[in-house]
């Protein structure tokens, strides 16, 4: 991967400009929220993180960290040097009701790390008895829990070694132990191995990246290579986890050339698109799927041969991408891993830039995000990908933007005569805009004889491009000098609240609008989705509160199956002597466009009904995913339904339930929320 060079203050500029000493002095910058997060670039940065941790009564719960640099701990020698675990915890596990916990005690890391593409590797952790006890979890972590999140990480060349006698110890390369409802997401590990030559101790659980998962813990989007087990007495072991102990649990679209992890009896979890070659040997316990067994390696059915895995499986494609760069010896590669990563607002400007002076216009290249990005009510007038729609000069991007899931948020953009304009100008080609959500964005016109093309996502989507899984929401257009008819004025030609114009052979797919607001008398073609469509351009599998697009009668574009609420304006309107219409398919009340997830496809789920994130309006898989219930749908381990969203998603999802058992697991409270599918 490579990183966007970022114009970051450095710890030592803000120590000579700040005349008291905080926290955020203590890295190399950052004030630890989410939008800007405390920034590890050093060894010593990541010693202050964990003095920070250890002596932090919460934990870091509810604080953010970044590596913007690669940490190697190879020593003076040569030899990979000895870390301490942040934390420290003793898993106490029940072993009789491995649900529960037998008196466990200590700290876990309760934040956020986001790795942003780096790497952390060369270092050995010693395990030994705790001040808690005899079950000690030991990492680069001790324990992660509450709601931590660790993503965006490699882990390389790790040794997890013995320090004592007689312990019984879970041990990760990333995290010993895994509760709560701690999160490891899109990170890898490689060459980790156990030894146990050293003193006369046993791995209870050993996995490539945590020992132990309980609780509600998840793991997706991971993968391992040469994680080696340890030689002598040892439990459960493997590439992504050791042992797993809590049904509640969810381990998802992971892979490893070694085995995944155990199931504890009892331990039944949400596991779906795990693989490893169908040449690994499992050893005791077994397989878990086909032995019968309540203990055994999880998996999928379909273990692919070392090519198939080699191939990238159906399965894993998003996240993972074939080994292009032979980094991974042929084995999948995360996405980040080929791409120039943006982690910063910094580092977004960085990124226009680069893509507005190259000569290919980053064509080729592919910029992802690894962190929502506040771009603090700043003025965007650089746009990514310059055009002129008057005199057809410029440089639309022609690269792969994926927002991996993310927010850019709180801009304005501003209107230049004739330029497309948006967080993107223009983007043609073959190029794609994905995953990526954006909101609180103004467009602003101030000056006179101005007229522009204007998206609060992309400004003009050109040629074969297309802008696929993304939204726009809280988006105004203000044009502060319109002047009347007859004098210099100013307005924009199209204005949608995701894209002005789709034009050419140009595709908006799976993606809303909401909250746009849109003035006809300054903008003269408008939508929700898109001002105007034109040329073979298509919109699918979209909706708004607002209205979709406008297009001449006459016209090749398409509009499928999409949504509007909103009355359009006059005088574009449906009637048989307007020359403009509105596309798209109206419905007649907010509850209905409410319900329409299921209409619009596998891109979109509903909307939580406990913890909303959209108002109860369809949601992009990627911002809230609960579309599958735990359990199988047969008589021993039937579907459970545990909170309302998952009684929301069985009345939504699960059409066909003839033969399949539902199980309701605890009483629920809906607080007041609308049932609008029975």
């Amino acid at each position: 991967m490579q990183k966007i060079a970022s114009l970051l203050i450095t710890g030592a500029m803000l120590a000579s400009i700040l005349p008291v000493m905080n926290v955020s002095a203590a890295y190399s910058g950052g004030s630890g929220t989410q939008a800007d997060p405390y920034l590890i670039g050093s060894i010593s940065d990541w010693d202050k993180f964990r003095e920070h941790i250890n002596k932090d009564d919460d934990q870091g719960a509810g604080e953010y960290w970044m590596l913007t640099e690669n940490l190697d701990f190879t020593n003076s020698e040569g030899k990979k040097g000895w870390v301490v675990p942040i934390a420290q915890y003793d898993t106490g596990r029940n072993s009789d009701n491995p649900d529960e916990y037998e008196d466990p005690e200590g700290t876990a890391f309760k934040g956020n790390l986001n790795g942003n593409g780096h790497i952390i590797k060369n270092y050995e952790i010693n395990a030994t008895e705790t001040e808690y006890g005899t079950h000690g979890a030991f990492g680069l972590f001790s324990a992660i829990g509450g709601d931590a999140v660790i993503e965006n990480l490699g882990i390389e060349n790790v040794s997890l070694r013995m320090g004592a006698d007689h312990i019984y110890i879970s041990a990760g390369a990333l995290t010993g132990a895994m509760i709560d409802n701690a999160k490891i997401r899109n990170c890898y590990s490689k060459n980790v191995s156990c030894k146990d030559d050293y003193h006369e101790g046993s791995y209870s659980n050993t996995g490539g990246l945590a020992g132990s998962m309980y609780g509600t813990a998840k793991i997706f989007n991971c993968y391992s290579l040469s994680f080696s087990e340890s030689t002598g007495e040892k439990m459960y072991y493997g590439g992504i986890v050791g042992g797993i102990y809590s049904k509640y649990t969810s381990i998802q679209k992971c892979y490893s050339d070694t085995t995944i992890g155990v199931a504890d009896a009892g331990a039944w979890g949400n596991w779906w698109h795990l693989y490893y070659p169908n040449t690994t040997e499992l050893k005791w316990p077994g397989k878990y799927w086909n032995q019968g067994t309540p203990v055994g390696y999880i998996g999928d059915d379909y273990t692919p041969t070392v090519d198939e895995l080699k191939a990238v499986p159906d399965n894993l494609k998003s996240a993972f991408a074939a080994d292009e760069k032979k980094i991974n010896d042929g084995y999948p590669v995360l996405k980040w891993q080929l791409a120039k990563l943006i982690g910063t607002a910094d580092e977004l400007i960085a990124a226009a830039d680069e893509i507005n002076t190259d000569a290919n216009c980053g064509k080729g290249d592919t910029y992802m995000l690894t962190a929502d990005i506040d771009l603090d009510n700043r003025e965007w007038s650089t746009f990514i990908g310059k055009y002129n729609y008057e005199t057809e000069a410029g440089k639309p991007f022609k690269g792969i933007f994926d927002g991996d899931s993310h927010v850019i948020k709180n801009y304005k953009v501003k209107g230049a005569h004739k330029e497309m304009i948006g967080l993107f100008g223009a983007i043609s080609d073959s190029a794609v805009v994905k995953n990526v959500g954006v909101k609180n964005v103004s467009i602003i016109v101030d000056t006179d004889g101005v007229w522009t093309t204007a998206g609060g996502l992309v400004g003009g989507v050109c040629g074969s491009a297309q802008v696929t899984e993304c939204y726009a929401k809280n988006v105004t257009m203000d044009i502060t000098n319109y002047k009347v008819a007859g004098e210099a004025k100013n307005g924009i030609s199209y204005g949608g609240g995701l894209v002005g114009k789709v034009q050419d052979s140009g595709l908006i797919r799976n993606c809303y609008a909401r909250n746009m607001t849109l003035d006809t008398e300054e903008v003269m073609f408008e939508g929700g989705i898109a001002g105007y469509i034109d040329g073979s351009a298509k919109i699918e599998n979209c909706y708004t509160d607002l209205y979709i697009a406008v297009s001449d009668k006459s016209t090749r574009a398409s509009v499928d199956n999409s949504y509007y609420l909103g009355t359009p304006p006059w005088p574009w309107n449906n009637g048989d002597d307007s020359t403009y219409v509105y596309r798209g398919t109206q419905v007649g009340s907010t509850l209905e466009l409410k319900k329409l997830a299921p209409t619009l496809g596998g891109a979109f789920s509903i909307d939580s009904l406990t913890n909303t994130v959209n108002d109860g309006y369809p949601v992009l898989t990627w911002e809230y995913s609960a579309r599958s219930l735990l359990g199988e749908g047969t008589a021993d381990m039937p579907y459970e339904i545990h909170t309302g969203d998952d009684l929301s998603v069985f009345a939504t999802y699960y059409d066909n339930t003839a033969g399949r058992y539902f199980k309701l697991m605890d009483d629920i409270d809906l607080g007041g929320a609308v049932w609008s599918v029975p």
